[in-house]
């Protein structure tokens, strides 16, 4: 979640900075993309708090059935 958080920050703060004219619109257009390629990199390599959830699920030990 805190990658998640820190990419919605960024954006809106480069969304404010291209408002303002500090920085230039090809600068956004190489950016974008950047965003992208990093997010499609955290889903490859960065394992979600969720699988780590379910995973100890699988073998059913942590089910109580009364």
């Amino acid at each position: 979640m805190m990658f998640f958080g820190s990419l919605l920050i960024l954006l809106g703060g480069f969304w404010l900075l291209s408002n303002l004219g500090i920085i230039s619109a090809e600068f956004w257009q190489v950016f974008w993309p950047t965003i992208v390629i990093l997010l499609g990199v955290k889903l490859l390599f960065g394992p979600s708090k969720w699988k780590k959830f379910w995973t100890q699920f699988e073998d059913g030990k942590k089910i109580k059935i009364e």
